[in-house]
């Protein structure tokens, strides 16, 4: 009987205590960006609201949960970064790895990640993250950088993908 009543205790437990992201500060603060107070959150009951026609690829990818967060800068810039949760490494990384061309240059950030004009996206841990820039027009993209390298630090700092790091474009 007392074995039931711990078994039930733990589980309501468990299903009750959702981690937050934000909370945990996950998200860095950027010099001369300001950071939104309130961070949005989906999780599978409702990621149709957010990404329509990409959440059954998520979904069938052990999506979990997302955070969504949004950075401003002085010039009217917007950066927005969105953490994805996965049940494990191995479905983050399928995710990140069917949104991204195998001819990208690998950036050395979280487990791997690649930017492309004003995206910069990677895995990270049982999470994949997306940045998008809003105006950034090519000169402050290194924003995209600082805050990659700051979430992949909060996240998951020993997020490196076996053997796939250090992979770069030589072509």
């Amino acid at each position: 009987m007392q074995f039931r009543a711990l078994l039930f205790l733990t589980l309501l437990f468990l299903s009750s205590n959702t981690f937050s992201l934000n909370n945990a500060d996950v998200f860095p603060d950027i010099k001369n960006w300001e950071k939104s107070e309130d961070t949005k959150e989906y999780g599978p009951a409702n990621l149709f609201d957010y990404i329509n026609g990409a959440a059954d690829s998520f979904l069938s990818y052990g999506f979990i949960h997302i955070w969504i967060k949004e950075y401003t800068h002085s010039s009217g810039a917007l950066i927005k970064a969105e953490i994805y949760e996965h049940q494990d490494l191995k479905y983050a990384f399928g995710i990140y790895s069917i949104e991204r061309a195998s001819d990208y240059e690998f950036l050395d950030i979280g487990g791997q990640a690649y930017q492309i004009e004003d995206i910069l996206n990677m895995v990270c841990g049982k999470y994949y993250v997306k940045l998008h820039d809003y105006d950034l027009k090519g000169e402050n993209t290194i924003a995209l950088t600082v805050l990659a390298r700051g979430l992949a630090k909060n996240l998951d700092k020993d997020a490196h993908l076996q053997g796939q790091s250090q992979v770069k474009k030589t072509s």
